[in-house]
């Protein structure tokens, strides 16, 4: 009896912890509008390519990060960029983010969004740095059609990754 509870304690922590983050982060279409379940937003169809040393400096950025391990297993996150020019917004390369892996193909639950002045900075070590960076200039957005409680449940393992988001509780 008293495991149930502490497992239900536990539940209601991390259900409520999800709420929070996602209020706080608000999860929004790249325009700032609320995600309704349409087709994304940060699906566009044409694309542009990074150059070879931008795709080369994200993925090893990535690669190298500490929220790739915990991916839940069968979890992908699609990260973007994109820059404006004019008024318009130009979407460039896709990276689709697994556990431990970036892969080639699947359908993401998660699509982040982050402006292409940011890769430049990219390093190692500094991701956590980077996504704080671009989500106060207002240049990283999070869109998703899943409930959020199903995305607390299956992505409970990367609450600890909260402060990177700018999420305190």
């Amino acid at each position: 009896m008293v495991n149930k509870g502490i497992t239900i304690g536990i539940f209601l922590i991390v259900a409520i912890s999800a709420l929070v983050i996602t209020e706080k982060l608000g999860l929004t279409d790249i325009t700032g509008s609320s995600v309704k379940n349409e087709e994304s937003n940060l699906q566009q169809v044409e694309v542009v390519p990074l150059s070879a040393e931008e795709r080369a400096k994200v993925q090893q950025t990535l690669l190298s990060s500490d929220f790739i391990k915990d991916v839940p297993k069968n979890g992908i996150i699609s990260l973007r960029f994109f820059n404006n020019d004019g008024g318009q917004t130009i979407w460039h390369d896709e990276f689709l983010i697994g556990k431990d892996e970036l892969l080639n193909s699947g359908n993401p639950e998660i699509y982040l969004a982050m402006h292409t002045r940011y890769i430049s900075e990219m390093n190692e070590g500094n991701l956590c740095e980077i996504i704080n960076k671009a989500i106060n200039n207002g240049e990283l957005k999070l869109e998703s059609q899943e409930s959020k409680a199903k995305l607390l449940v299956k992505y409970a393992g990367m609450l600890k990754h909260r402060e990177c988001f700018g999420v305190e509780f």
